[in-house]
């Protein structure tokens, strides 16, 4: 990964504090980067209070979403913040290594199985009705929204972090499974 392509700078103080109340830790490298940009990195904090706090699908399948989106990007950066958000959602060890090649694991249940697919689908660029449709014989419109919008999200929380070249925050723990090259 080259340099970061931009200084990690402070947020402005209520941005700051606002990031601390709902994180309960100083800002990611992430952040520090979009604060550049006031008004994005303010707004981009509330967008991502609501996706992780206001949805009702349960914390571990939405942090499926984003570990596999992570994984389909290459996004060690996202991988590494979200793999012990999954652990502390509940996901075990087996799941979490199991992602990668999901269609071939019999350790995810239908729900999750269908999860996967829908984000593998809208990460390459496109959901199909077939897809759709099985999303919607299992979830609520409201679940099946927010599995559509977790998963846009975690492409477009990847492609963010590789076009601004977000450094690594230093947390993830070098053992840790990461994304594999292709």
């Amino acid at each position: 990964m080259m340099d970061a392509r931009f200084d990690l700078i402070d947020l402005e103080p209520e941005t700051d504090r606002r990031v601390r109340e709902l994180w309960g830790r100083p800002p990611i490298n992430l952040y520090r980067v979009l604060a550049h940009q006031p008004r994005i990195v303010s707004a981009w904090t509330e967008w991502n209070n609501e996706v992780r706090h206001g949805c009702t699908l349960p914390r571990a399948l939405r942090e499926l979403i984003f570990l596999r989106s992570a994984i389909l990007q290459k996004s060690l950066y996202e991988w590494g913040q979200h793999v012990g958000m999954a652990r502390r959602a509940g996901m075990d060890e087996a799941r979490i290594e199991a992602i990668e090649y999901w269609q071939a694991a019999d350790i995810f249940d239908p729900r999750e199985r269908i999860v996967l697919r829908c984000t593998d689908e809208i990460t390459a660029g496109a959901l199909s009705d077939r897809a759709f449709v099985a999303l919607r014989e299992i979830l609520s419109s409201g679940e099946a929204i927010e599995v559509i919008v977790t998963a846009s999200h975690a492409c477009m929380l990847a492609r963010v972090i590789q076009a601004l070249a977000v450094t690594d925050d230093g947390e993830r723990v070098a053992a840790e499974p990461t994304p594999k090259e292709n």
